[in-house]
């Protein structure tokens, strides 16, 4: 490494090289969803075994709980990722003792499973870690209890 520091690498410019060691780089490589277009998601490209991520203890409901959010994910990116999923109605994100989750309406429990098989373990361009976590919700959002039990 010493031998090719400083040397001469472009005689026309005078252009010098300078060689330095890289840190290390704790963080591992992983895929991000601006890799590719969000309405051509393929779940294999970007997770692990989708069964994997999450216990399925809810019953099956139109809307979706989401975890394992980055801590700078937005309302923004996550309306870009399930907008492109058929029956989308909206997003609404909670940021309690600083993690970040959202809940994800969608017009019937068809499309909110086909999201879940579809988008389970997906990395969000502002995630951190693993992929999102998706599972159903214990309720329809915007259905108080009060309204359930009508």
């Amino acid at each position: 490494m010493s031998a090719t520091n400083g040397m001469i690498f472009d005689l026309e410019n005078n252009c010098t090289l300078h060689v330095d060691l890289a840190k290390s780089n704790s963080r591992s490589k992983r895929s991000r969803t601006d890799d590719v277009p969000y309405t051509n998601f393929e779940p294999a490209a970007f997770s692990k075994d989708p069964s994997a991520f999450a216990p399925q203890n809810n019953p099956p409901c139109p809307t979706l709980f989401v975890a394992n959010l980055g801590p700078t994910c937005s309302e923004q990116e996550l309306i870009d990722v399930f907008s492109s999923c058929a029956g989308f109605i909206k997003v609404k994100m909670q940021n309690k003792f600083g993690a970040p989750v959202a809940f994800v309406d969608f017009k019937d429990m068809d499309s909110s499973t086909e999201a879940i098989n579809r988008l389970q373990g997906v990395i969000l361009y502002s995630s951190t870690g693993e992929g999102m976590r998706l599972e159903y919700a214990k309720s329809r959002m915007g259905l108080r209890k009060q309204d359930k039990r009508q």
